[in-house]
């Protein structure tokens, strides 16, 4: 069935300071949820007198306390995941990322062999950093801070781009829903959509058509994959940002890369790209400079691009987006 033709009339939208005022509200949630949990966890290792040195008994009863001695020890998200070799010399074989995780949310289901090879890791890097104890207890909860502060910053990216797979889930919900009309499988099984699941959930499937939409992260796949009876009918790349500094270094030559690759792999599917943020000049193909750059226009004359949305204005009904989005997605159901 044919696309409607986009619209471009209604597509640009140049949101940017909405975009980084939701992106700064989110980023304070996150800094008081952080810091009611350091303050807890740093009384507690005041009163046990060992603010700097961990135990196996601390890590297994005392919340959070894994994660205080982490940021002690100066890992953040990232540099977390790359510190396992280190990790293992002292015994533990537990990728850290995941021993954080478990001792986070069950701290009794760490074995005792765990956390004692987590305590002489992370003492072994603390120690190393931190030599004799400090001045005044507060200066571990400043220090830790600032780890925790960073990593704020890292989760608060990564939720600004999931934020736009969930204004995508949310209006497939709305307008075809009701939820009873929809399953979401995990490990290849089908199971009822519960509000909660929505966010965790990758696979949705509408159950009257058996129309399945796929937002698995997987590297190398489009960021969206809609198929039926395994003929794919529709792929996208979802683009949830909040700044155009780097529009055309590497946002719009990505989705131009996407869409060549794609009207390869992909010939018979609807190819195209779900956004937060549009401009006039993402669309005509210039820079704000005016160099003239390759646009999502130029992208559609060439028959490499079949649809665009703008997801902070389809999101809102009685708007030529949102009426765009819904004809553009039943395409997909019949």
């Amino acid at each position: 069935m044919a696309l409607p033709p986009i619209s471009w009339a209604s597509l640009a939208s140049d949101a940017e300071s909405d975009a980084w005022e939701q992106d700064r509200k989110r980023k304070v949630q996150h800094i008081a949820r952080e810091s009611t949990q350091i303050l807890e966890v740093f009384e507690q290792l005041k009163s046990l007198k060992s603010l700097r040195f961990c135990t196996p008994e601390i890590v297994r009863t005392v919340p959070n306390a894994a994660s205080w001695f982490v940021a002690l020890a100066g890992y953040s998200q990232k540099s977390l995941r790359s510190c396992q070799t280190t990790a293992e010399k002292f015994g533990l074989k537990t990728r850290p990322e995941t021993f954080l995780k478990r001792a986070r949310s069950n701290p009794k289901s760490v074995t005792s062999v765990e956390s004692e090879s987590f305590c002489k890791w992370v003492n072994s890097v603390i120690g190393f950093h931190i030599p004799e104890e400090l001045a005044s207890p507060w200066d571990y909860a400043v220090r830790v801070g600032m780890i925790a502060g960073a990593r704020v910053v890292g989760v608060n990216q990564n939720e600004g781009g999931d934020l736009a797979v969930d204004l995508l889930k949310q209006f497939l919900l709305v307008r075809f829903g009701p939820a009873e009309l929809w399953r979401i499988r995990d490990s290849g099984q089908l199971a009822a959509l519960t509000p909660e699941l929505i966010d965790a959930s990758s696979i949705f499937q509408h159950v009257p058509s058996g129309t399945i939409f796929d937002f698995s992260k997987r590297i190398g796949y489009p960021d969206i994959t809609i198929s039926r009876n395994d003929k794919t009918l529709l792929v996208g790349e979802i683009k949830g940002r909040k700044d155009l500094s780097n529009t055309w270094e590497s946002w719009m030559p990505q989705v131009v890369d996407h869409m060549i690759t794609w009207g390869m792999s992909y010939p018979t599917a609807y190819r195209g790209v779900f956004m937060t943020l549009v401009t006039e000049e993402m669309i005509e193909g210039r820079s704000r400079m005016g160099v003239s750059r390759v646009g999502l226009k130029e992208l559609c004359r060439k028959g490499l691009l079949s649809y665009a949305v703008n997801l902070t204005s389809a999101t809102t009904k009685s708007t030529l987006q949102y009426d765009y989005l819904g004809s553009l997605l039943e395409r997909c159901f019949s």
